[in-house]
């Protein structure tokens, strides 16, 4: 038996290969977004950036996402200065990867709370240098399945992703946190994950509000 004259078939298959051809396009982009990134690590950014202003952008990016989980994205801001030497296209992709990704594996019906503010310091890391500045905290926490302990040091790995994710088909290239990895090491600040079952998990980035010259 063949699917040729079967409509309901053809539309299975077309659905199929386009959800195919829309993963390889995201992976391909992702590579070389991480290949870009990788390549200016060397570089210090030179702009003083208003982060605030950056949210309407990645807030209309990624609408569609939270109105079909029926998700409200909530902003608090702790702090008015929220300027920070930084690159701007960079840290809006930092925002929406980990927005995207609280969206993704948040429960329907939940807030995504991102929280705007400061810090006497960037966190030491054992792996690279941060910039010794007071910093600028930006907080993303959803309401999800907790991540145990053992899996959280690894999620900034290439490719790396959860069992559980791949068992309820969670799709995703496994790139987007180890791309805001990448940019939050050109920046020299910080990234801290948690994660439990009454908080829900929270990814905070630590940027530098200064680069000492």
């Amino acid at each position: 038996t063949t699917a040729k004259n079967d409509l309901n078939a053809h539309d299975m298959f077309l659905k199929i290969m386009k959800e195919q051809a829309d993963y390889m396009a995201q992976l391909i982009e992702n590579l070389l977004s991480l290949s870009r990134i990788e390549m200016s690590d060397a570089s210090k950014p030179t702009e003083i950036i208003n982060v605030e202003n950056l949210i309407p952008d990645v807030k209309n990016a990624l609408l569609q996402k939270l109105k079909r989980k029926n998700m409200q994205l909530v902003v608090v801001k702790k702090v008015e200065d929220t300027t920070v030497a930084a690159d701007s296209a960079q840290i809006k992709q930092v925002l929406q990867n980990l927005i995207d990704n609280a969206i993704k594996y948040g429960e329907n019906n939940t807030d995504i709370t991102l929280t705007i503010d400061k810090g006497e310091k960037i966190p030491a890391s054992r792996d690279f240098e941060v910039e010794e500045s007071p910093s600028l905290i930006l907080s993303v926490n959803n309401k999800g399945e907790p991540i145990k302990k053992e899996h959280i040091e690894r999620l900034t790995e290439r490719f790396y992703r959860l069992q559980t994710h791949r068992d309820k088909n969670i799709k995703g290239t496994g790139l987007g946190l180890s791309i805001v990895k990448h940019i939050i090491i050109r920046h020299k600040g910080n990234l801290l994950i948690s994660s439990d079952k009454k908080n829900g998990t929270t990814f905070e980035v630590y940027l530098p509000k200064e680069y000492l010259f």
